[in-house]
């Protein structure tokens, strides 16, 4: 297996990845179908992460990185699978008959990379240093690891009930003491005055994540919710598409072009989009061929024979 595309995340490690072929969008798209409710969005995020990472060369040292850095991975895989740009709907009023409508917004998915980057960088954490008679305890923070995504995200607690609920998720923000790695459960070993600290840093980062609309548009309001798994959401709104689509085209691909099935399954979507714009070039050259050969005027010679 190939994969072409290199990717470097703030932390310093880098991914090669490649494109999702068309069984394994449609997989996500059956994903997102199925665990559309809210209560199943951990079945998503298990069966969401278990596609991508055949995508992924090194897709072992995910558990390294944190759940930011994975959704910029994610987001570049979208970009190399379906192209820079990518289309949403949203409801809408016509301000001629004020009737309600469906508009098209175009985003473009290196700029949301970038977007979300600059708000998880807005309010860096810096250490938090407990001092002793001995040696001095430095806490590195840093946003949660997807090693632990699932105990995050299992965690439900309301934006307006942070302060009060907040060492139930800080410990999954301490990624090291004096450079030792830790586990979420170590906030119960420490000082009030220490995870009063953290807790004000780990609100303030959350605040600015949630608090900017992803997207320049009024009607299209979406924050990134990293508590309960809102962050979900998005891949969702990045990486579904119309399957009834995508199967029509494996049809035309299938009966048209004499495709194999079984290859159309493992091509990305733009090696998709092309056979099938190879083909409409095709039969409209024949229709203006068709077209052409019947608008030609029959020789004179020819009419009285």
């Amino acid at each position: 297996m190939i994969y072409p595309f290199e990717v470097a995340l703030p932390s310093g490690l880098s991914f090669w990845v490649r494109e999702l072929n068309t069984a394994e969008q449609k997989a996500i798209i059956k994903s997102i179908l199925v665990t559309q409710n809210q209560n199943h969005q951990t079945e998503f995020l298990k069966s969401f992460r278990k596609i991508i990472s055949n995508c992924i060369s090194n897709p072992d040292d995910l558990n390294s990185i944190t759940i930011i850095e994975y959704l910029l991975l994610c987001l570049k895989i979208a970009a190399v699978s379906f192209g820079a740009n990518k289309s949403i709907f949203y409801n809408d009023t016509d301000p001629q008959t004020n009737e309600p409508i469906q508009v098209k917004y175009d985003f473009n998915i290196p700029t949301l990379i970038h977007k979300i980057y600059e708000l998880s960088t807005l309010h860096s954490f810096v250490p938090v240093i407990l001092e002793n008679k001995t040696t001095d305890l430095i806490f590195r923070l840093g946003w949660p690891k997807l090693s632990h995504e699932e105990e995050f995200y299992n965690i439900k607690i309301e934006e307006k009930d942070f302060l009060s609920k907040s060492l139930d998720i800080l410990g999954f923000f301490i990624h090291s003491i004096n450079h030792n790695p830790t586990e979420p459960n170590i906030v119960e070993q420490i000082p009030a005055n220490i995870s009063s600290q953290i807790s004000n840093q780990v609100f303030a980062s959350l605040n600015v994540l949630s608090s900017h609309n992803l997207f320049p548009v009024e009607n299209v309001k979406f924050r990134l919710q990293l508590l309960n798994g809102g962050y979900s959401h998005l891949l969702q709104l990045v990486f579904n598409e119309n399957i009834h689509q995508i199967y029509q085209e494996i049809l035309v691909l299938a009966q048209s072009a004499k495709l194999d099935p079984n290859y159309i399954e493992t091509i990305p979507e733009v090696e998709r989009k092309l056979f099938i714009n190879l083909l409409k070039a095709q039969s409209q050259e024949k229709k203006n061929q068709e077209n052409e050969k019947e608008s030609t005027p029959i020789p004179l010679e020819n009419q009285h024979a």
